[in-house]
């Protein structure tokens, strides 16, 4: 995001303070200093006011560590979104459908608002926060007509903007002036607004809706939408909210659903359809038509007896009570599927009532259990599928991949999931159906989790993992497909794309990046060409930010001291996201099959360590740098095969050694040298920090640029500078080159035979200190492979062209 870090702190510190207080907020798209809305979509209706969550306002928490963490990394620079679930509601005024004056106009009539915690909008509007009543309910409503036109309500899942969130005018929101929430309490509405915004509450209702002659629990209703994408056709979607509406459920059943879908249009759009439904015309019926259509297989039966109805009976026992009548009572508990909490409450005054051991109780109760239920595996199938359904939208984001792990479909990219991770997620539901401290606890887990192992291992290799992936690059704001001539086109985040890495960054097309393009300029300034290291670079971006590795290719980023290196390779490795790049040495990763199999799904392997003196994992090297199979491993996992999409990424001072000489290896290389190195009074310390924060977007467009005249070309065009560094590099790197150059005589006619060549040779090796000297073998193919002759004489293999000095 395009956001100064002044307003980046200031963002942070409020919204702490406000989950200190017990608020809760959640972070909501932020404004770029260009006015855009940062989520990068082009007609953002709701530019710098929706949720940038998965689930959006239903992920709003007042935990101070989750709070910390959101602005402090994930969504640093994020405007705050403010929960209306508490004990408070909001009337927002909207001056653009003349709520100001709507406001004025009441108050006039019935006596003028108290005063209250108020928030000035940026946009020239306000938010009066009151407490909500106990008897009657606030609901969310929005009035762009009428006699409340300008006047909207949000409570009970509703939220509002706070301060100092940025208004897209570029105002920010702020408290009125000796109003803020430090400053006073939060004040009751008068009667004649409360009666304008509410309905009764109703003493009877409870949380389940009847279809039929079953009903429905808020859990099965939240496991059906979780089976059906919010992304729906239009039409599709009013039908939820009106399947909804006509249950009984509350707006913001609906609005936390609709929040996570890819057309959501924000809060106002919501609530303005929600207060258009009427009763009757759509039913539950047909949210449970939508979500068995969308794979969903649950409706339990509500359990006949409840944890009340279990105490109840309970007061009748006594010590003198027969086995029946406990059972009678232990077959309720069994019946009233209760938790872990209210089983040992239960056990405990039966024990108190009946004078009967604990253990024998517990006993007793998991042995009805299992007669109503069935084997344990069929407990563990039903606790497999609730897991599924709740957590990975009914098996559709969980895969079981070919490297034998699991991956989790997060709403933009898939990532690695332990086993550990999901087992987390199966315990989180047995712990409904299971008493803890039963024996059948551990066994139904391990069950459960071994037909989700089972259940969602791929029939093939849909990760692509071993097969040559799309060209795509995966933005915050959705997915840029590449055709073969490098065009894009965004499309949204789908599961069914199985991408595997998401860059940090949204696309914005109208982005430019002015003090990167200049940074350029500068640091290759010292070049022969400064514009055309500049083009090669962003050629070299593009290639880096997408997976497909059809040119077989290394880079060597290469230079001495303050030379802006090390500053341009942070800058690619922010853009592309640090979950999509390995780093380590290659020589450690060449012997490690563990860090061989951490390569899949990545875009870069990072060496930053290439030190004088280094020699090159040739065999390594080559096969990491073109698209072909390598077999790796995780760790207690059987090994697979994969397809390396990391592009290997060198960063050295000196040139590294290199043993193999051959035509596959100097193709392969990519030298870019940084011959500027910037003085105290050159460097300028704030450049590179201010390019992060608000020329990403740009940079991203220039490498788009870039990979759009790669494919076009069809490969790498090296600017004269760069051929120049891979010339001193062949000469440097690979010390055969270095001992023709100062100890050998080029002879049309003489020659020299091998073994003496080869003594010569690392008895030069030895002196200059040079390790890992390669052996005779590797010398005469590296000397065929440099256009010398190698053949046979009758006192063995000669070097013919060559003379050694004094040899």
């Amino acid at each position: 995001m395009n956001i100064p870090e002044s307003e980046i702190a200031s963002k942070r510190e409020a919204a702490i303070l406000y989950a200190k207080r017990g608020w809760k907020v959640f972070p909501v798209h932020a404004v770029n200093i260009n006015g855009k809305c940062s989520c990068g979509k082009h007609n953002c209706k709701q530019v710098g006011k929706h949720p940038r969550t998965q689930h959006g306002c239903k992920d709003a928490t007042s935990e101070l560590d989750i709070v910390l963490k959101w602005w402090s990394e994930t969504h640093a620079g994020a405007n705050i979104g403010l929960l209306c679930d508490g004990d408070f509601w909001a009337l927002d005024v909207d001056p653009r459908h003349e709520g100001d004056v709507t406001l004025n106009q009441l108050e006039k009539k019935h006596g003028a608002l108290p005063k209250t915690v108020t928030n000035r909008t940026g946009g020239g509007g306000s938010h009066y926060l009151f407490k909500k009543p106990g008897d009657i309910e606030v609901v969310n409503r929005s009035n762009t007509s009428g006699e409340l036109s300008g006047l909207d309500s949000r409570s009970s899942g509703g939220y509002i903007i706070v301060p100092p969130s940025k208004h897209r005018s570029g105002s920010e929101y702020q408290w009125d002036v000796g109003r803020c929430p430090d400053e006073m309490e939060i004040a009751a509405a008068p009667n004649w607004l409360i009666e304008r915004f509410s309905k009764r509450k109703q003493k009877s209702k409870v949380s389940q809706h009847s279809v039929g002659h079953e009903k429905l629990t808020d859990d099965q209703v939240a496991d059906m939408l979780d089976c059906i994408d919010p992304s729906i056709a239009n039409d599709e979607w009013i039908k939820v909210g009106m399947a909804l509406h006509s249950g009984g459920y509350d707006f913001s059943v609906w609005h936390h659903w609709s929040s996570r879908g890819e057309n959501y249009e924000g809060e106002d759009e919501c609530i303005s359809r929600w207060n258009s439904f009427g009763s009757g015309a759509v039913t539950m019926g047909t949210l449970i038509y939508m979500a068995k259509e969308a794979g969903y297989s649950g409706l339990i039966q509500t359990p006949k007896f409840t944890f009340e109805d279990c105490i109840s009976k309970t007061t009748k026992l006594t010590a003198e009570s027969q086995p029946e009548d406990i059972n009678g009572v232990l077959k309720m508990a069994s019946e009233a599927n209760l938790n872990a909490v209210e089983n040992r409450q239960l056990l405990s005054k039966i024990k108190n009532s009946a004078n009967i051991p604990l253990g024998d109780l517990r006993k007793g109760l998991v042995e009805i259990k299992k007669k109503a239920s069935g084997p344990a595996e069929d407990l563990a199938y039903v606790v497999a599928e609730k897991t599924l359904k709740r957590f990975y939208a009914g098996g559709n984001h969980l895969v079981r991949g070919i490297d034998k792990g699991f991956w989790k479909y997060n709403g933009k990219h898939w990532e690695r999931q332990t086993d550990e991770q999901v087992q987390n997620r199966v315990l989180e539901i047995i712990k409904t159906h299971v008493d803890p401290d039963d024996a059948s606890f551990a066994g139904t887990l391990r069950a459960a989790l071994s037909l989700i192992i089972s259940k969602q291992a791929a029939d093939d290799d849909v990760l692509k993992l071993a097969e040559e992936p799309p060209s795509v690059i995966n933005c915050q704001n959705g997915e840029l497909w590449i055709d073969l001539n490098g065009n894009v086109e965004l499309r949204p985040h789908r599961f069914t794309s199985y991408l595997t890495y998401v860059l940090d960054v949204a696309y914005d097309p109208t982005a430019k990046s002015p003090r990167f393009d200049q940074a350029l300029i500068d640091i290759f300034s010292n070049s022969s060409d400064p514009t055309d290291m500049a083009r090669h670079f962003q050629e070299f971006m593009g290639y880096a930010i997408q997976p497909k590795r059809d040119i077989a290719a290394f880079f060597m980023l290469r230079g001495k001291g303050r030379n802006g290196k090390t500053k341009l390779m942070e800058t690619l490795e922010r853009l592309i996201n640090k979950r999509a790049i390995y780093s380590d040495r290659l020589a450690s990763i060449e012997k490690n099959k563990f860090a061989i199999g951490a390569l899949a799904g990545k875009l870069l392997l990072v060496d930053d360590d290439v030190d004088t003196g280094t020699k090159l994992p040739d065999g390594f090297l080559k096969k990491v740098s073109e698209r072909k199979l390598m077999t790796g491993e995780l760790k207690f996992k059987d090994s697979f095969e994969f397809i390396c999409t990391a592009l290997p990424v060198l960063l050295a001072n000196n040139y590294p050694y290199a043993a193999d000489l051959s035509w596959g290896m100097r193709r392969r290389a990519h030298i870019i040298p940084f011959e500027r190195v910037f003085t105290e009074e050159d460097a300028d310390d704030s450049l590179f920090p201010f390019i992060w924060q608000n020329e990403l977007p740009g940079i991203l467009n220039r490498a788009i640029e870039g990979l759009n005249r790669l494919r076009q070309r069809g490969n790498f065009s090296q600017p004269t500078t760069c051929k120049a560094a891979h010339d001193i590099w062949l000469a440097q790197a690979n010390p055969l080159s270095s001992f023709i150059n100062e100890e050998c005589q080029v002879s049309t006619t003489g020659y020299t035979l091998l073994k003496n060549f080869y003594f010569q040779f690392k008895f030069w090796a030895e002196g200059a200190g040079i390790r890992n000297i390669a052996s005779r073998n590797t010398i005469k193919s590296n000397l065929e492979n440099l256009g010398y002759e190698v053949r046979r004489r009758g006192d063995g293999n000669a070097v013919f062209g060559l003379v050694v000095d004094g040899g």
